[in-house]
This record gives C-alpha cells, structure tokens and sequence, in this order.
C-alpha cells in the first residue's frame, strides 16, 4: 500500500521480474536478477517462469475470444505439449472456479471473470508467484469478491501472492503489509489489526 507516486506500481513489475530497478541487489526465487554488475538476463527468464503478473485493467491481458485459448496462450510460448497444455487448461480453470466457461467469449465476461481468466493464465504457465498491481480496482463489490475469494484459496494452496491495493478490507486478507512512501518501505507489519488501522493507512490512501 502507499499513496499515489510511492512506487508501488514501479516495485510490483520489478518484483514480476518485468523491469530491472537502477540499483540494488534483486533475488527472485533464488535468481539474482540484478546486483551491482547490472541486469542478468538469463536469471531473468528462469524467474519469470515462476512469476505471474495481473494488472488492473484484465481485458488487456486478453488475447483471443475463447478462453481456454487464450489461457494456453502462455503455455504455448513455453513450447510446452499439447497434453501438457490440456490439464494445465483443466487445472487453472479449477482453480479460479470457471471450468464451465472453457468454450466461452472472455471479451463478453464481467470484470471479475475477466481478472479470474487473467489469473488461470498465469498459473497455467506454472506461476508460484502472483504479482496484482491493484487488480480489483476497476471491478464493482460483486467482481471484487469474487477476485478476492479466488486469491485466498491459491494462497491457501501454497501460491505465494504480492498485491498491490487502496481497499482496507483486502490487506484483512494478507499475512504481512509494507507501506510504501518515496519508493522506500516506510512500515512492514505482520500484525493484520494493526496493519489495517491508524491514520497511516489514510496517509497512504488506503479505502475504508
């Protein structure tokens, strides 16, 4: 969380491994992606096989008009089997709770089943890792939820997810919440109840 410019967006895509930071030291599931030589761009691509990333607009993430379609699209890419590509189909379907719609138009779905077919594509391609840079935000209560009860049961599961938000009812969902200002960690709180309370979160232009 942080106000707008805190560089929340900027630490979510270094974080996805979707762009290198100016300096530091950058480990990504146990890939040292940058360090003080600069940018590695084979540690690079290993950890990206591990990362998925889901922004806030999901109908950009769309790519063709049949959804299991568009969720072996990265799959593919990854010159992974047609078998291969069918159970990882099958499997992210099921876990974002849309198997029904495998056949279905996902430029005609809502919101909130657009960001779940975001999701599936990203874990089709193997993603021990979700980033979300505010993924709920251009969705109404209904599409939020729905968002939010798919997020819980994959972490229940053991993936591991980053999220960027503005809403104070979602960091109730996270076991450990950083405030961000200046594009520095201001607060790192492993407390949920203290986390989502005080004038901070205010400060850092958290919802109620």
């Amino acid at each position: 969380v942080g106000p707008n410019g805190s560089g929340k967006s900027t630490l979510s895509r270094v974080i996805a491994g979707l762009v290198a930071p100016d300096s530091g030291y950058v480990d990504l599931l146990g890939n040292v992606v940058f360090d003080d030589s600069g940018a590695h761009a084979s540690a690079y691509r290993a950890a990206r096989r591990g990362i998925g990333a889901v922004f806030q607009r999901p109908e950009d993430q769309i790519v063709t008009t049949v959804t299991e379609d568009d969720i072996a699209f990265g799959p593919e890419n990854l010159a992974v089997d047609h078998d291969g590509i069918g159970r990882r189909i099958a499997a992210s379907l099921e876990a974002v709770d849309m198997a029904d719609s495998r056949r279905s138009d996902p430029t005609r779905m809502s919101g909130g089943q657009q960001q779940r077919v975001a999701i599936a594509g990203m874990l089709a391609m193997d993603s021990t890792v979700l980033v979300l840079d505010e993924p709920t935000a251009m969705l109404d209560p209904q599409g939020r939820a729905e968002v939010m009860r798919v997020l819980d049961a994959l972490q229940a599961k053991g993936t591991t997810i980053v999220m960027v938000t503005h809403h104070r009812d979602e960091l109730a969902h996270a076991d450990r919440v950083v405030r961000l200002e200046h594009g520095r960690a201001a607060d790192v709180s492993d407390d949920r109840g203290v986390a989502c309370a005080g004038d901070a979160m205010h400060a850092a232009g958290v919802a109620g």
